[in-house]
């Protein structure tokens, strides 16, 4: 060859080389893309033959798919969530760089991805890996958090309980948002985060608005009426399940009996020379705030590790309580106890808004009783057809209005309480349209007593309705 011609030769295979050294790592990355996505295929086939969701491999095969997505974004001159492209990941002194399949020096990526700014071609090669392995990497994410909203789902059925209160909750909710930040979900996929995550904002708005009422003070009738709401009864029952789970009560708040125990609450006090843990099954008929209050109680065993929860059932008065120096445990959450408490009193509602200490024949009260063991409560509201004076104290004879919760009565129907029940957990009543004539009923002149009492037998009048 002529001089000129050798030149030109030697030129233009020092470019092809050169071209060649500069694009190797897209050689490598597009091979080991390629024996890596295989690979994923031989898993999944296996994996479905043997039954496993979660094969060992799995996780190994992860880890170097995200070094080879890394590599890809790099190549494409995209940054990475570690790295922007030609910048090193921080590591220690001394520290060489892990290098996986398919990944070269960060100088010898940033100079590839250079020269695929000019070759469109290779450059899409590479795009078509990463949508490939990407693809992969989604479908797995998507498969992960539906099986953590199931796992989760399924547990909050066994437990009776929101999912939001259910072990796996917190990480199931991250991971739908991470899907909804992506861009390529498919659409049944986005559908299912979009509704979880809905629910999720809708429940911890209620926990939200439940804890400004109780933090601003709120009327005890506001204060229940949140209390009932899904996510706060929720968040109550993983509270007391809690305490109920507790092995010892190290320190507490000191109960004197003006304030009110409540289902749930975890004790102690000193019996017998002994200190004895409990957990509040029951708080009786009035919160344990009348002396002679009768507490069912789950005892704890500390000495043998036995928190409450596997205790037996015990029967004990607040005056027991009372003068063995009666500490409960403090909850967390002040605001979520201060809504327990108001579920589980009385509390004004529609015309009944005036305290009532002692009913009489008349009078349109509304009051909350405990509905069997438990926090459950019964609330009723009726009119006060009689009252009887018994060896026990007085008998009333209730004409129902409305009620509700277990074992609430029918509308209509004539039921019996003791006038200490009713108003063991508070009771509020109407006004009356002749304010001095109820007075009269219930504190009558010497010379009126005799007849107020045969009055007490009849149908009261005289009531707002």
């Amino acid at each position: 060859l002529a001089p000129e011609a050798k030149e030109t030769v030697d030129a233009a295979l020092a470019h092809d080389l050169r071209i060649r050294v500069e694009t190797a790592p897209v050689a490598a990355f597009l091979e080991a893309a390629g024996r890596h996505l295989d690979a994923r295929v031989r898993i999944d086939e296996a994996a479905r033959a043997s039954g496993l969701s979660e094969p060992d491999a799995l996780s190994a095969w992860r880890e170097a798919s995200r070094d080879l997505r890394d590599t890809a974004r790099n190549l494409l001159g995209e940054s990475t969530p570690d790295r922007s492209p030609g910048q090193a990941q921080d590591r220690g002194p001394g520290q060489a760089p892990a290098r996986g399949p398919g990944q070269a020096s960060d100088m010898e990526e940033s100079r590839a991805a250079s020269r695929l700014e000019i070759m469109p071609h290779l450059r899409e090669r590479v795009g078509e890996a990463l949508d490939r392995l990407e693809a992969v990497e989604l479908r797995d994410r998507v498969a992960a958090f539906q099986g953590a909203a199931a796992s989760v789902e399924q547990r909050a059925r066994e437990e009776k309980t929101l999912p939001l209160h259910a072990e796996g909750y917190d990480r199931a909710t991250e991971m739908a948002r991470g899907l909804m930040d992506r861009q390529a979900v498919p659409d049944m996929a986005r559908g299912e985060a979009g509704a979880w995550l809905d629910r999720d904002r809708d429940w911890q708005a209620q926990l939200e608005t439940a804890r400004d009422l109780a933090g601003q003070g709120a009327e005890p009738s506001s204060l229940r009426e949140a209390a009932q709401l899904p996510a706060v009864a929720g968040a109550v029952r993983r509270e007391t399940d809690r305490l109920a789970r507790l092995p010892v009560l190290e320190r507490g708040i000191a109960w004197t009996g003006d304030a009110p125990l409540i289902a749930g609450d975890r004790i102690a006090w000193r019996m017998n020379e002994k200190i004895v843990e409990a957990a509040v099954v029951s708080p009786g008929a009035a919160n344990g705030m009348r002396a002679d209050d009768t507490l069912v109680l789950r005892i704890a065993d500390p000495t043998k590790g036995q928190a409450p929860a596997g205790g037996q059932l015990f029967e004990v008065s607040a005056q027991t309580l009372l003068e063995g120096g009666c500490i409960r445990a403090g909850w967390p959450d002040a605001a979520l106890r201060a809504l327990e408490a108001a579920r589980q009193r009385s509390v004004p509602e529609g015309a009944c808004r005036t305290p009532c200490r002692e009913p009489v024949p008349g009078d349109r009260i509304v009051w909350t009783e405990a509905a069997g063991r438990g926090g459950g409560v019964r609330t009723i509201e009726a009119r006060v057809e009689t009252r009887t004076e018994t060896g026990n104290g007085r008998a009333l004879d209730l004409r129902v209005i409305r009620a509700t919760g277990p074992g609430a009565p029918e509308p209509g129907s004539v039921i019996q309480r003791a006038a200490e029940a009713v108003t063991a957990r508070g009771c509020y009543r109407a006004p009356w349209q002749d304010e001095a004539r109820r007075e009269r009923i219930l504190d009558p002149p010497k010379q009126e007593q005799e007849q107020t009492r045969s009055q007490d037998r009849s149908r009261g009048r005289g009531i707002s309705m």
